[in-house]
């Protein structure tokens, strides 16, 4: 037998299946995947919202260097402040206080208050309910109207309210029995810039999940 003929017939054998190899296409198993598609899935149902009204706006002025020849200074408007009329704005067992809006002539918004899970106070049935709760998500809604009652009678609460613009931040979590300085910022758009002077009252909405 002529080894050398045989290895020189191996040799070509590999050769040929490597380069099949590399030019036919491979026949291998896909990899498997969750059906489900990579959304951000709310794991339990929001709570029904509550909501409440601000007080009448209030401009926020600042005061001008007076002139040489003018001696009394001048004032600007360099704000508007949104107060929550009530002083807490309960939720089962999840609460905001101290609740301010301010836009700024720059057309940035502030929202600022306290948010706090599980406040002292509750009735002993929603707070051994809502025992379980380590955390929740709180969604605040600002809306701003112009020239509406808001509040909600037997003889107005059928109308609509003249909605302008809305304010709409991401949730943010709160620990159980923890309080929690809030302050939540965006912008305005220009159109919601120009429409901002015609808002004299704003509701602010809470919800949670």
């Amino acid at each position: 037998m002529n080894w050398w003929l045989l290895g020189a017939a191996l040799v070509g054998m590999m050769t040929a299946a490597a380069v099949a190899g590399d030019l036919l296409p491979h026949a291998v198993r896909p990899r498997r995947h969750c059906r489900l598609p990579c959304y951000d899935y709310r794991t339990v149902n929001p709570s029904a919202p509550v909501e409440a009204a601000t007080f009448r706006v209030v401009a926020i002025l600042s005061e001008v260097t007076a002139a040489a020849s003018s001696p009394s200074a001048t004032t600007r408007v360099i704000g508007r402040s949104f107060v929550l009329k009530s002083e807490r704005l309960l939720n089962h067992h999840c609460a905001l206080s101290q609740v301010a809006v301010t836009v700024l002539e720059s057309g940035r918004w502030i929202i600022t208050g306290r948010a706090e899970q599980t406040p002292d106070g509750l009735d002993q049935d929603i707070a051994e309910a809502s025992a379980r709760f380590a955390r929740n998500r709180f969604f605040i809604t600002v809306r701003g109207y112009a020239h509406a009652p808001l509040v909600q009678d037997g003889n107005n609460d059928r109308l609509g309210r003249p909605e302008l613009i809305r304010l709409d931040p991401c949730g943010f979590w709160v620990e159980r029995r923890s309080v929690e300085a809030m302050r939540l910022e965006g912008c305005l758009t220009r159109e919601e810039m120009r429409l901002l002077k015609s808002i004299d009252r704003m509701e602010v909405e809470f919800r949670y999940e």
